[in-house]
């Protein structure tokens, strides 16, 4: 292995920043060049590779693909890695393939290839993130011929490998994520713009005053962000995602099928079973009902109370929750039509069943066990039960935080394999009451330990908002001051930052997740202006949100309870789109002040893949970490720098422009100007249209012929005239005679 040449030395580790060490490089060329195709290759080989080291969450949180040949080479700390997927291999493997830490050679060995086990060994490996806002990219409907239908699909989108390497609540376990998420190839932009706010708040409040800095981030073009809008949600996620929802949707959900069918056997063909019904009364019964029912209710003195209150805020405040035929209410009906029937039963044990459950029979076992689950997460966090039925209007502030508090402990439960593979291998026989088995509690209690990764910071925001006291309406209510429209609570940026004493606002002490938000904006210099972010440009969005989305998954893997990269590798593809070239221009240098604003200290370095179009962009790459591509191939014979060269230099050589760097329209305009003064066609419109081309060059020479042939013209027009009237006069000699 050596260098390309002796002379060109790679830039140094530092070119572009330390803590953590950056890279920058891009990839260049015409359209259909092959930019994409690179890309999707580099995508599928690392889905393949965590697959084939099991770096995933679960078998089926990926999806391989199949026909992949290909090799990636990585250098990490001077050690060059290979990453291949070859013939006859089913899946890619990496090895570590030469040592490069000796910088004053131009060759090095190629040592005996070491297999690397990047499932053990992280820091041999990298995370990907790309991003590509284009709306044409990554449509599933493009990749059919890739898709995998085994028969258990939902929908088109699990038949694409794609669709699993859009960004998910995993943890960051699969070390690939896609940006941003797209539902059968469309982008949820309403959901988008909620996500940016989110990301881009704590890059606001972490920003100096633009003030004071007239490059910080809370300005943008001139506006500056000074107002955080806070509105109370209007309903408890606790009452609608985790009660009525499930409640609605499993109305009809029979849990006791065993129980059921045994009634039956006991009275199949209208004949009574003796053998079926002693089965029914001894084991059936005791252990698949009685014993099932009895670990929910008798779990403690409060959960009969909690249950019986539930249902009758449910039946006073939601519609079509309750089934008239719930399997608890079968049961006591079908033994009761038993004892109605076959006068010798023992109608004690019978109606002993009713007494003891018959408040439930407006429930179904599985809305009983979503009710165990609740008052379990209640009690587990010393949360009063009777909260669960209070109307939203009647809650206090306490009340809603804890309401929050029991919604997003049941929302990581149920989301994050960290916690979801937990309870499913507890996960209570069929038959039983109960959602979850004694695990629950243990991951509740993993929740709480969890004291720095994504996954907990809302839990972390609530908990950290409620011990700055709840007094006089809250921290946000003392600070700020309350807007009569749309009752907004307006707090400023620079007195909550200030509330923090001038430091590193972190992320758990952002407002908790029972407020709305948004951001306000003044004009520069204009302190009683307001600008509302959703008045702004599609170029200033698509820049927050770009960058917002950049170090929102850079801070998460950083903070990853889970898994820890040292080392990311982030693909920016178009990311011009929507950029005015001032935006352009400043891109690469606004990015890197933000990753060196992040202090990370877990993760070690940062490679930036620009895969572009703009001049600008490239004029901040040296020309040594740049692929020129043409044709589907690799352009090595560029001679003029990227870095720092004018950008109509880059236009013409880099991006392999044929001909003038302008349009071919008026490319064609000022051709037809040649000619028609080159045949005398000399015209004010002419005249008109030469004053509107730019270009000096070609102006001065249109300009220069036109003059030429002027005297000509007007010699030729002055002929013309006199003929006309000579020919006038001898008419009028005519008509005299």
């Amino acid at each position: 292995m050596r260098r390309v040449s002796k002379n060109l030395k790679p830039i140094r580790s530092d070119f572009f920043g330390t803590c953590p060490e950056v890279n920058v490089s891009a990839v260049v060329g015409m359209n259909g060049d092959g930019k994409s195709t690179i890309v999707e290759l580099i995508m599928r080989l690392v889905n393949n590779c965590a697959i084939a080291y099991e770096l995933a969450a679960k078998a089926e949180s990926l999806r391989r693909v199949e026909g992949v040949k290909a090799e990636l080479f990585y250098m990490i700390d001077h050690v060059v890695y290979r990453m291949a997927e070859e013939n006859g291999q089913n899946e890619p493997r990496v090895w570590k393939i030469a040592d490069l830490s000796d910088q004053s050679r131009d060759e090095w060995q190629l040592g005996p290839a070491e297999p690397v086990d990047i499932g053990v060994e992280m820091d041999k490996f990298f995370f990907t993130f790309v991003s590509n806002y284009s709306h044409y990219a990554y449509n599933i409907y493009d990749f059919h011929h890739e898709w995998e239908i085994r028969g258990d699909e939902e929908d088109d989108n699990e038949k694409c490998w794609l669709h699993y390497i859009f960004h998910k609540n995993d943890g960051y376990l699969a070390p690939i994520t896609l940006h941003p998420y797209r539902d059968k190839g469309n982008i949820d932009i309403n959901k988008e713009k909620s996500l940016s706010k989110q990301r881009l708040l704590s890059l606001f409040l972490n920003a100096d005053n633009p003030n004071q800095n007239a490059q910080s981030f809370r300005r943008v073009n001139g506006k500056d962000a000074e107002t955080l809008v806070l509105k109370e949600q209007k309903e408890s996620k606790l009452h609608t995602k985790v009660i009525t929802d499930y409640f609605r949707n499993s109305r009809q959900k029979v849990v006791f099928n065993t129980v059921l069918n045994q009634i039956s056997n006991v009275d199949r063909d209208g004949e009574f079973d003796d053998k079926e019904y002693e089965r029914l009364i001894d084991t059936v019964l005791p252990y698949f009902w009685e014993e099932s029912l009895d670990e929910v209710i008798n779990q403690d003195e409060g959960f009969r109370s909690f249950a019986e209150q539930m249902i009758v805020w449910l039946e006073r405040n939601q519609n079509k929750v309750f089934s008239s035929s719930s399997d608890i209410r079968q049961v006591l009906r079908r033994l009761n039509e038993l004892n109605a029937k076959y006068s010798h039963l023992n109608l004690g044990v019978h109606g002993r069943y009713g007494t003891k459950y018959g408040f439930l029979v407006k429930l179904n076992a599985a809305q009983l066990g979503r009710l165990d689950t609740v008052y379990r997460i209640m009690k587990f966090h010393g949360i009063d039960p009777a909260i669960a039925y209070k109307n939203f209007e009647e809650l206090t502030l306490e009340d809603k935080c804890r309401h929050y508090i029991v919604y997003k402990t049941w929302s990581i439960l149920i989301t994050y394999p960290l916690y979801t593979k937990r309870l499913e291998n507890d996960k209570p026989q069929k038959g039983s009451v109960r959602e979850y088995g004694h695990s629950l509690e243990e991951c509740m209690q993993m929740i709480m330990d969890d004291k720095q990764s994504h996954i907990t910071r809302k839990l972390r925001q609530v908990f950290n908002f409620m011990e700055e006291g709840l007094e006089q309406g809250g921290l946000y209510e003392r600070m700020g001051e309350r807007r009569k429209k749309n009752n907004g609570l307006l707090v400023k940026l620079d007195a909550l930052k200030e509330h923090y004493n001038g430091g590193i606002v972190k992320s758990d002490q952002l407002p908790p997740a029972i407020y709305e938000w948004d951001m306000e904006f003044t004009k520069e210099g204009d302190i009683h202006s307001c600008i509302e972010f959703d008045s702004f440009s599609s170029g200033e969005k698509q820049m927050l949100n770009s960058l917002g989305a950049i170090i929102y998954h850079l801070q998460n893997l950083e903070n990853s309870s889970l898994v820890q990269y040292a080392n990311v590798n982030i693909i920016l593809e178009e990311i011009e789109l929507y950029y005015h070239p001032e935006c352009q221009r400043g891109y690469v240098n606004r990015l890197l002040e933000l990753i060196a604003g992040l202090k990370l200290k877990n993760i070690q370095n940062v490679n930036i893949i620009f895969v572009t179009h703009s001049p600008f962009i490239l004029s901040d790459v040296p020309k040594n970490n740049v692929l020129f591509l043409k044709g589907g191939h690799s352009v090595t014979d560029i001679q003029e720098n990227t870095f720092g060269a004018n950008i109509h230099t880059i236009l013409q050589n880099a991006f392999f422009l044929n001909g003038v760097t302008i349009g071919d329209f008026a490319r064609n305009k000022i051709n037809q100007l040649f000619g028609k003064l080159h045949n005398d066609e000399i015209t004010e419109e002419v005249y008109q249209e030469i004053l509107l081309v730019s270009e000096p060059f070609i102006k001065s020479q249109l300009l220069k012929m036109y003059n030429e042939r002027y005297p000509h013209h007007q010699m030729k027009e002055m002929e013309a005239r006199i003929a006309m009237l000579e020919k006038s006069i001898g008419k009028d000699d005519n008509d005299k005679n």
